[in-house]
């Protein structure tokens, strides 16, 4: 039976009929009689197909531009991955995303939302930090004439803002959505 006969074993055949051929490329057999018709598959008087031959042609037929059902242009499946390979992938998956939910839980690793959030509240405290050193130092640089001791008191007040941004401490763990 055709069911039973994998792709490998129809593929070392030296013809194949029809249903042997749309199973080796994965189609429905009317699509191969449609493909045949069309001449974009070429079979032999006997109506039957050279495996090598019609996979190159099948190939060759694929249409670039037009994405198909499964994917991306011209993507179909792997034949040779069966049922167990991609339930065994699926739940590798499945462990990973469990993994990965457990670490944000537990505080190992932290969403980039929250992250950039929390960059962006440093960078906020910075710019108004910046902006506040103006009009602090205004009244006492309005009195003074000397360019030393005005550069030394912004510097003093830069070293101040500093100092305060270097104790900033974020939290590590974002408050709860809703």
């Amino acid at each position: 039976m055709i069911e039973n006969t994998s792709v490998n074993e129809l593929a070392a055949k030296k013809l194949l009929n029809s249903r042997q051929t749309a199973k080796l490329l994965g189609i429905s057999w009317q699509r191969l009689g449609a493909l045949a018709k069309e001449g974009r598959i070429t079979r032999n008087e006997d109506g039957k197909y050279d495996p090598e031959q019609v996979r190159a042609e099948f190939e060759a037929s694929k249409d670039p531009v037009r994405p198909s059902k499964l994917g991306l242009a011209g993507d179909y499946p792997s034949l040779e991955r069966g049922y167990h390979q991609i339930r065994t992938e699926h739940e590798d998956l499945r462990r990973q995303m469990t993994a990965n939910q457990l670490a944000l839980d537990e505080g190992r690793i932290i969403e980039t939302d929250y992250v950039i959030g929390t960059v962006g509240e440093l960078l906020k405290s910075i710019s108004n930090g910046v902006l506040a050193m103006g009009s602090k130092l205004a009244p006492m640089l309005s009195m003074e004439t000397n360019a030393a001791v005005i550069q030394g008191m912004m510097a003093d007040e830069g070293h101040k803002l500093l100092s305060e941004l270097s104790r900033w401490k974020p939290s590590t763990k974002p408050a709860p959505n809703g």
